[in-house]
C-alpha cells in the first residue's frame, strides 16, 4: 500500500530516534492520504496489543499500549471496514527482548479480530477532528501531514513496503508457509491460547 510506505519513510526520517512511538502522527498522515484518495476514513483511538515473539522463537508474549485507561494510548485508522495501522510493525523496536520482525496491518474487520492482534476502541473521531487535548503536537503534526502529502504527490511508482501486509488469516498463513518467524509463531499462539487470557 503506497500510503503506508510513504508514511513509514517519513516517520523514520522525521523521528529517527523514536519513530516507533509516534502513532498519532502516523495515524493522522495515513488518515489524510486515504481521505485525499476519496476513501471514507475514520481516526480511532484506544488500546492495542499484539503477539510478539523472539527471533529465536524461544520467548513470546503480548505487547502494546493501554490496558484499561479511558484515554487512548494508541491511534489507528479505519477505512472500508479495515483497520490500517503501522503500530504492530514497530513493536519489536521497543520490545524487552530481541523480537522478530512484524507486519504492517490492513486487517479486514469482517474476518473478526484474531487473538494475536487486539484493538479496543475508546473513540472514533469526526473526519474534521482537531485534538485539542494535544495542542503541543498539533502544529508539528500538521507539518508532518503536509510533508507526507507532498511526498505522495511527488512519488512515481509503488514505493517498497518495509514489511509484508497482514490483511487477514489468509495473508498470515501464506507468510507462515514462506517461513516468516512471526507468522509461524502467531499461528501456534492462536492454536494454544484461551481467549480468557487476553487483556481484551
Amino acid at each position: 500500500m503506497r500510503t503506508l510506505a510513504i508514511v513509514d519513510n517519513a516517520l523514520r526520517n522525521e523521528f529517527a530516534d523514536d519513530f516507533d512511538k509516534r502513532c498519532l502522527y502516523a495515524a493522522f498522515a495515513v488518515f489524510a492520504l486515504l481521505q485525499d484518495e476519496g476513501f471514507d476514513t475514520r481516526l480511532a483511538g484506544g488500546d492495542f496489543v499484539a503477539f510478539v515473539v523472539a527471533r529465536s522463537g524461544g520467548r513470546a508474549g503480548l505487547q502494546g499500549f493501554g490496558y484499561g485507561s479511558d484515554q487512548p494510548s494508541h491511534f489507528w485508522v479505519e477505512v472500508q471496514d479495515t483497520i490500517v495501522d503501522l503500530g504492530p510493525h514497530y513493536l519489536p523496536h521497543g520490545s524487552s527482548f530481541a523480537a522478530a520482525a512484524m507486519p504492517l496491518v490492513a486487517w479486514q474487520l469482517s474476518d473478526g479480530l484474531p487473538v494475536y492482534l487486539r484493538y479496543r476502541t475508546h473513540m472514533r473521531y469526526d473526519p474534521a477532528v482537531q485534538l485539542q487535548s494535544f495542542p503541543d503536537v498539533m502544529a508539528r503534526k500538521d507539518r508532518f501531514v503536509a510533508g507526507c502529502r507532498a511526498k505522495y504527490a511527488a512519488q512515481r511508482g509503488q514505493p517498497r513496503l518495509p514489511s509484508w501486509l497482514l490483511t487477514g488469516p489468509v495473508a498470515l498463513e501464506l507468510a507462515a508457509r514462506e517461513g516468516d518467524v512471526w507468522a509461524r509463531n502467531a499461528l501456534k499462539f492462536a492454536a494454544g491460547i484461551d481467549r480468557s487470557q487476553l487483556p481484551f
